[in-house]
């Protein structure tokens, strides 16, 4: 599988970035398949250059961008968006949810009326018995 990824270059403190085409199995600065640009975030504002005839022959061609590329890769207008995690499914609900849902519906009082009987004064109380 072929990933779009950086590939960092530059002295210590002072990093470069290729953007390649490499094997997603192999290191992040081993031999690459192509290079189709460059990442320089050290210059204000940081320098993203990239071949898009070739980004889109890449990803045409079944190549994945990593996260941080996808996003370079956005703002170039490449690719229409980023897919961010998975929504939980509908059906499911939270813990405290399904807890309280569980619990018989003779204990559960509604508010209103918890909060009348709070209110009545002890001298209420002795005229109903």
């Amino acid at each position: 599988m072929l990933k779009i990824r950086l590939k960092r270059t530059g002295k210590r403190g002072e990093p470069h970035y290729r953007i390649v085409v490499a094997e997603a199995h192999r290191s992040r600065n081993s031999k690459s398949v192509a290079e189709i640009g460059y990442y320089n975030p050290r210059q204000q504002p940081s320098v993203f250059e990239i071949d898009k005839e070739a980004a889109e022959m890449w990803l045409k061609n079944g190549a994945q961008p990593t996260p941080t590329v996808a996003q370079f890769l956005v703002k170039q207008g490449l690719i229409k968006e980023i897919k961010k995690g998975s929504t939980p499914p509908q059906g499911k609900k939270k813990k405290k949810e399904a807890a309280e849902e569980k619990k018989p519906q003779t204990e559960q009082k509604p508010k209103e009326e918890a909060k009348a009987e709070a209110k009545k004064s002890p001298e209420e109380d002795t005229t109903k018995k």
